[in-house]
């Protein structure tokens, strides 16, 4: 027969596959592993008192670590998107700055300019 792996064990498994999705930058993998997770929790919900004290501080750190992953990605696509947007802005001014130091702003809709 085959065997089974444990609730928690699987657990953990998904949440390892969550950290290098989100380290990757696979946001597309993301959607899947939290269907997953949620299945695998609901099957754990019921094993809580008799999972090892260790296993559950093992998956509790392996969430922390991962929400923080979350977070930072967030932060990451809010900055790019936020980015872009200056970008596309067609009065955004980008600010240069000559080998004197003296600053001089620029549309960066501005395609006449050569680059050197």
């Amino acid at each position: 027969m085959f065997k089974r792996k444990s609730p928690a064990r699987e657990l953990l498994m998904l949440l390892k596959q969550e950290r290098v999705a989100l380290t990757l930058g696979k946001i597309d993998e993301l959607n899947e592993i939290l269907s997953k997770k949620e299945t695998a929790l609901k099957n754990i919900s019921d094993l809580k008192e008799s999972i090892h004290p260790e296993i559950l501080q093992e998956i509790s750190e392996n969430f922390a670590f991962n929400q923080m992953l979350n977070a930072s990605a967030q932060r990451g696509l809010s900055a790019a998107i936020s980015n872009l947007n200056i970008i596309r802005n067609p009065e955004a001014l980008l600010d240069t700055y000559d080998v004197d130091g003296r600053v001089k702003s620029k549309p960066f809709a501005s395609t006449n300019e050569k680059r050197v």
